[in-house]
């Protein structure tokens, strides 16, 4: 034991815990006055205060809202991206949108709309 009550784990021991460097562990008393040494698991509640936030306080509708928001851009460049990898079979980007866009909401009839009113050639 060094001068500042560090031990040195033998390096068997390490591996078979499964201990690097930074773990924790503890010394747990025995009932017939040994120690036993015990590695020390992580709990969520470690974890409190980890990152910091220096905003005002968020209401559970607005976290609620800011969800509901990323999920809904998640799913349109998700979107995108299938109709970029369709394209190819589709007339054009749009036609490969519309398409994917009668997918997501669940459509199995066939998706029409005029292409005159939404000011395009065809």
């Amino acid at each position: 034991m060094t001068s500042k009550g560090q031990i040195t784990v033998p390096a068997e021991v390490r591996r078979r815990l499964g201990l690097r460097a930074g773990s924790r562990v503890e010394f747990v008393a025995t009932r017939d006055g040994s120690y036993e040494l015990r590695v020390k698991r992580a709990s969520v509640h470690d974890l409190y205060g980890c990152v910091a936030y220096s905003g005002p306080a968020r209401t559970l509708e607005e976290m609620d809202d800011a969800i509901a928001e990323g999920a809904a851009q998640s799913m349109e460049a998700d979107l995108v991206r299938r109709a970029l990898r369709s394209t190819a079979a589709a007339t054009d980007l749009a036609d490969a949108l519309i398409v994917e866009l009668g997918r997501a909401a669940g459509s199995t009839s066939t998706v029409t709309y005029d292409r005159a009113r939404l000011g395009r050639r065809g």
